[in-house]
Formats: C-alpha cells, structure tokens, sequence
C-alpha cells in the first residue's frame, strides 16, 4: 500500500468512526441539555461539562480562532487566484488546488447538521431563546482543517526557510491545540461535539493528504 493509498484508507477509517460516534449517540439519551434537550451519551457528556461548566468569554475566543483560520485560508485562496491569473494554471500550486474541494466537503456537512439536529449545546448562546445545534463543533472543524492543512502546506511553500518553516509549524501545532483545548473548556458544546468534530477534521485531513500525493510510475512502487 503507497502513501496515497494509505491516506486515503485513514481518511475512511476517520470517518467511519464518526458515522459510529453518531449512532452511539442514540444511546445513553436524557435531557440534560439547555431548556430541557435530549442529549446522547448523557453521562459522558453530563461529566465532563459538570468540570469545565459554561464559559461564554472562552467561547468568544474560539470564535476569534475561527476569524484566524479564516485568514490563513483565504491567504491560500488568494495566492491560488493570483498564480492563476498569472500563470492561467496551478500545477505549479498542486496542494493549493487540492485545499478547495476539501475546503468545499465542509459545507455541505455544516448545512445537514444544522438542519437534522443531533445535540444541542448545554447553554444559550446570547440573545437565543432556544439553544442552537452543536453536533459536530463545525468551528472546530474549520479551524483543526485549516490548520491541519496548512502545516502541509507550508512545508511544501517554505522547506527551503528553515527558521520561517519552523516558526510557522510552531504556530500551527499551538493554534490547533487552543482550538481543541480552549473549546472543550468553554463548555459551549458537548464532549462528544468536540471528538466528532476532531474525527471529521482527520478524515478531511487525510483526504487532502491522499489528493496532494502525486504517484509516480517508474517501477512498481515509486511516489513523489
């Protein structure tokens, strides 16, 4: 199995576990959640918010990773447009190119969940009457893909700068752990929110990972 192949194997065994997570979630349900909502897996997730508790002004700092990642993706975009009208082509850009369908594979994931509603989260966020839809943590999800991807980028745009290569996988590695740590510690969404969150962004991850790989045929094995 080549390095293509194998990314594309994790980025199915990745999603498979998060169509698992989701069925597990019809188990274990009690209406914990704010203004009376069934929740699934309830004592896990009872548990652990009764530790971390809700915490509107963490949450706001995840909104502003959010705004971060937002950045970082469109500084991608925006170097893609630019070559390409340029150069009329990406294949200079071959993992840039490869960042917009998986980019895209996040819209249509936030779109069903936030009409088929899995949980709501344990609080109101302000000025609601009714909590919102809070399976998987799409926030998380945008800022782990960016990130995650990035890094994978970066090191295609910059192995020739070590210093600058080494300063940015620095400040990916510490923007993807406040993404998970500071979110679960906001206690804006369930714990199984998060982990579903985490197991969709692996998946896409992995399937930006086997799209980015170039299989070259010389022999019989042989990769870029």
């Amino acid at each position: 199995m080549n390095r293509k192949q194998q990314a594309y194997r994790n980025a199915g065994i990745y999603m498979g576990a998060f169509f698992l997570l989701l069925l597990l979630l019809r188990l274990d349900v009690r209406a914990i959640g704010a203004d009376g909502t069934n929740v699934g897996l309830s004592h896990l997730n009872g548990a652990v918010h009764f530790i971390t508790r809700s915490h509107p002004w963490i949450y706001a700092f995840t909104q502003l990773l959010g705004w971060v990642a937002l950045v970082v993706a469109a500084s991608f975009i925006l170097l893609a447009v630019g070559v390409l009208i340029k150069k009329r082509t990406l294949r200079s850009l071959r993992g840039i190119a490869c960042l917009f369908p998986v980019y895209a594979l996040m819209i249509p994931f936030a779109f069903f969940f936030n009409v088929f509603t899995v949980n709501c989260g344990p609080a109101f966020f302000r000025g609601e009457t009714h909590p919102s839809n809070s399976f998987p943590s799409m926030t998380t999800v945008f800022c782990l893909v960016v990130f995650g991807t990035a890094m994978m980028e970066w090191h295609r745009l910059f192995r020739e700068y070590k210093e600058l290569l080494a300063k940015l996988e620095t400040a990916g590695l510490v923007l993807i752990g406040l993404s998970l740590v500071v979110r679960v510690l906001a206690g804006m969404n369930w714990f199984t929110d998060i982990l579903a969150a985490v197991l969709l962004s692996l998946s896409l991850i992995n399937l930006y990972k086997g799209l980015c790989i170039r299989v070259v045929r010389v022999s019989s094995k042989g990769e870029e």
